[in-house]
């Protein structure tokens, strides 16, 4: 038992990995340093070409991401306001429970708008922070009914922020929004759908 332990030990030692091993060369009695030269040249250009292909998995990633993003706001401008260093968090961006508040507040309005009654929001799905919203930030925020239940409407909203100084546009945030129409007591009301509107874009 004891030799043959010890001749599994012995295999395991000898056993190379994957990967190129210049002792794997070096040990043979056949030793040729221009095949040495040769094998290590062909190992680096494999390596070299696997690193490429990998980088460009990425650059193509980013390019379809890139194209799914949308070139402008999508739906009606209900809240327009600027970034102030009062709604910071710790790193110094502004906080992300401001930027929820607004959203809440401008689907608030369209739905408002669309059922010509009081609206309370009874869910949020799909929030998705972007980027970052700095200080001085011009912030918008659009919103659209995408779908009218009985009682209830669904509201998409996106944030896009006008960068300060430099202008720039950015799409920073979106997220789906479920409001309900209520009466003066807080009980669900049928939404006036002759009076409500729905965008297509």
């Amino acid at each position: 038992m004891a030799g043959r332990n010890v001749s599994k030990i012995d295999v395991i030692k000898r056993h190379w990995p994957k990967r190129f091993s210049p002792k794997r060369f070096m040990g043979c009695s056949g030793f040729n340093p221009v095949s040495y030269l040769g094998a290590r040249q062909a190992y680096s250009d494999a390596q070299h070409q696997k690193a490429r292909s990998y980088r460009g998995r990425i650059q193509l990633h980013v390019m379809v991401f890139s194209a799914q993003m949308p070139e402008e706001p999508r739906g009606e401008l209900v809240i327009q306001t600027i970034a102030m260093p009062k709604d910071t968090n710790p790193n110094g961006d502004i906080f992300g429970g401001w930027l929820t508040s607004q959203m809440d507040l401008g689907s608030g309005i369209l739905a408002a708008k669309t059922a010509q009654a009081r609206v309370v929001t009874v869910a949020m799905e799909g929030m998705s922070f972007l980027e970052p919203v700095r200080v001085g930030d011009t912030v918008r925020c659009y919103a659209r009914v995408e779908k009218i239940g009985r009682t209830s409407m669904t509201i998409p909203v996106e944030v896009w922020v006008t960068r300060y100084m430099t202008g720039e546009e950015r799409r920073v945030t979106h997220g789906v929004f479920t409001l309900v129409a209520v009466d003066e007591f807080g009980k669900p009301i049928p939404v006036k759908r002759n009076q409500a509107r729905m965008d297509t874009n």
